[in-house]
């Protein structure tokens, strides 16, 4: 995400419902686990002035709050709400189509970003799923608004086994409603959510996957 996205109206992102600026993305997700949170200096708010400075505790005031209620809210409508379809380029050069995916198999969908730090936790968790289950389950991680080089690096170095789609717009997070990463989708074949939340463990018990 570029300088120019990081610094964007916070008004902008409540009136029009896009992905919260990545560190205040993280910084709910972070509180929805217990684990403590990212520094209120990471989360930038263009200018020194007396509003800029209301603006920004009462963001964090929000987010606090989404934090709060995450795992409450994160399976609202599962078992009812149908995934949204979409086609996104992979980093290996190929094309990953969900309704394709869905005519043989399950999916996991698992939203991520290279900073963030839960989500390579969960990286070994999400190659064995890959792994072992790839007669039935189609497991995708799905990378959030950054270059295609630093994907590549990061799947390099922390050894993923699983394709990447590259959400470079972050249109696919906006129709799955991610607000905290990572975040772990379960799609049946019919195409039915039967997971939304953020541990692979939770879905397999949820799933039986």
């Amino acid at each position: 995400m570029n300088n120019e996205q990081l610094y964007r109206p916070i008004s902008d992102y409540l009136a029009y419902g896009d992905i919260l600026p990545t560190p205040v993305f993280c910084f709910a997700n972070a509180k929805q686990r217990g684990e403590g949170s990212v520094p209120f200096a990471s989360i930038k708010v263009k200018g020194d002035s007396m509003k800029n400075k209301i603006v920004f505790m009462c963001i964090v005031a929000l987010t606090l709050a989404v934090g709060a209620c995450g795992n409450a809210n994160s399976q609202a409508g599962v078992g009812q709400d149908k995934a949204p379809y979409f086609k996104l380029d992979t980093a290996d050069g190929g094309v990953f189509m969900l309704s394709d995916e869905l005519k043989e198999k399950n999916a996991v969908l698992v939203f991520f970003a290279t900073w963030c730090p839960y989500c390579v936790t969960e990286v070994p968790q999400v190659n064995e799923l890959f792994s072992g289950k790839k007669d039935t389950v189609s497991v995708i991680g799905v990378n959030i608004q950054e270059s295609k080089a630093k994907v590549e690096s990061f799947i390099k170095a922390k050894n993923v086994k699983y394709p990447v789609a590259m959400d470079v717009d972050g249109k696919v997070a906006g129709l799955y409603k991610v607000r905290g990463i990572p975040s772990v989708v379960a799609v049946s074949k019919e195409g039915n959510i039967l997971y939304k939340g953020s541990s692979i463990d939770e879905m397999i018990k949820k799933t039986g996957w």
